[in-house]
């Protein structure tokens, strides 16, 4: 257990799980907030470049950009909580991981809030999800999932229309990411990725900036 808390991750190679939150069978109080986990390179067969065990949380980071054999950008259990965060966009060291993997055999899970996907997530029938306010340059299927899984209130915008102005992934005053997030349980305490407050303006912005 502990907590990861302003990190750049950055430039590693590993055969596993870059960063792993959480072991065990049993609920943790592991977390990662305000990280940026770019340009690594992992090349085991399991589980993706950030390991989500039993019931963590991760909040306002970037995790994108990086050499994925299998696996995908999250590996995430279905108690797992992603808030605020900009997801996917990896890079392949091989053809046999999909764009966006989260779950252990390449299928979205866990329980997300204002995210922004950068790539099309991919699904398994045996993995539940539930998605609330985010946003997906192509749109979500909660049929796909696990039966109960959910998709409300999630968005399909185009990469310009999510604005960003650098590689950072710092939005421009016309993304459609601002104010479209919804409020939950502690985030007027937060700060996003940046270290500014994360309620700003009418409302909640979606992604890892506000």
């Amino acid at each position: 257990d502990g907590r990861v808390e302003d990190c750049l991750i950055h430039n590693n190679t590993s055969t596993c799980s870059i960063i792993t939150l959480g072991t065990g069978y049993v609920a943790h109080d592991a977390s990662m907030s305000r990280c940026i986990v770019t340009n690594n390179t992992r090349s085991g067969t399991v589980y993706g470049m950030v390991r989500m065990v039993n019931a963590v949380r991760i909040d306002n980071c970037y995790i994108a950009d990086n050499d994925v054999q299998y696996g995908g950008t999250l590996s995430a259990d279905p108690q797992s909580l992603i808030y605020n965060c900009t997801l996917g966009d990896c890079k392949h060291i091989t053809n046999n991981s999909l764009p966006f993997g989260c779950g252990q055999v390449q299928g979205l899970c866990g329980n997300f809030y204002n995210c922004a996907f950068l790539v099309e997530p991919n699904y398994n029938a045996n993995l539940e999800f539930h998605l609330v306010n985010c946003a997906s340059v192509a749109p979500f299927d909660a049929t796909k999932g696990k039966a109960g899984s959910t998709a409300a209130g999630t968005k399909v915008m185009t990469l310009a229309e999510m604005d960003f102005l650098d590689a950072a992934r710092t939005i421009g005053e016309g993304s459609g990411l601002i104010d479209n997030g919804t409020v939950y349980e502690g985030v007027a305490e937060m700060l996003d990725l940046a270290g500014n407050p994360r309620v700003k303006g009418a409302g909640v912005d979606m992604g890892c900036f506000e």
